[in-house]
């Protein structure tokens, strides 16, 4: 018998997923309870497909009375190397990279930008305000992260048709301590577009993505300073 290829794998899974969406909005109900998880297995297919990838993220989060904006580029190349350029926000002008061997290095911008430090993974420079490490923030580790959460006994995961935008979909995750997750997915190409994390009904992290580039050659030699 014939191996199915990734690409025929990704396909077949989406067809499931836009038939359940067919379903939805015929019924005003998910067909299956499988749905929520075929569409993040099909989101991460598609992108452990791309040798690289970039794009732009507008984040915001708090944490008790804290609160912080960023806007930060992202390049990601083999599922293992990672790039962020901090664009606005705390830490503005400032890189870092996790190279091929899982170091971190970072720099500051303007000039001391040739300055390069080693980094350890605990550093505040490289998290986010909720604690985030920026190489967690990558498409492919998000997704496999959010995989997990789906799947905890505990969670109840629905999908949706979007409608605020033909053909898309809304992802809803509800887990421990009255925490709610919401994606909203575009369809062509299937892409993780914007999501929010809400916790007791706070909303504690709202981020998008744009200007997603995908297999545009990025050397190894980019992850380094």
């Amino acid at each position: 018998m014939r191996k199915r290829s990734s690409g025929e794998r990704i396909l077949r899974r989406l067809g499931g997923v836009l038939l359940g969406l067919l379903a939805f909005s015929l019924t005003g109900a998910a067909s299956t309870a499988t749905e929520p998880r075929e569409c993040v297995e099909c989101l991460l297919d598609r992108i452990e497909q791309c040798k690289d990838y970039q794009y732009r993220v507008n984040c915001y989060e708090r944490e008790g009375a804290r609160e912080e904006e960023r806007t930060y580029s992202l390049f990601v190349k083999d599922g293992r190397m990672v790039r962020i350029k901090i664009l606005a926000g705390r830490g503005r002008g400032s890189e870092a990279v996790m190279d091929a061997h899982g170091r971190l290095w970072g720099r500051k911008g303007g000039l001391l930008k040739p300055f390069v430090q080693s980094l350890s993974t605990d550093d505040r420079r490289v998290r986010s305000l909720r604690g985030t490490a920026f190489w967690e923030s990558a498409a492919h580790n998000y997704l496999r992260a959010l995989r997990e959460r789906i799947h905890q006994p505990e969670a109840r995961a629905t999908l949706e048709g979007d409608p605020a935008r033909p053909g898309g979909s809304r992802l809803l995750v509800s887990g421990p301590g009255d925490t709610r997750e919401e994606y909203w997915i575009d369809p062509e190409p299937l892409r993780l577009r914007q999501g929010e994390i809400r916790v007791a009904g706070q909303l504690v992290v709202r981020f998008s993505l744009q200007d997603f580039r995908e297999n545009v050659g990025l050397s190894d030699a980019f992850f380094s300073f």
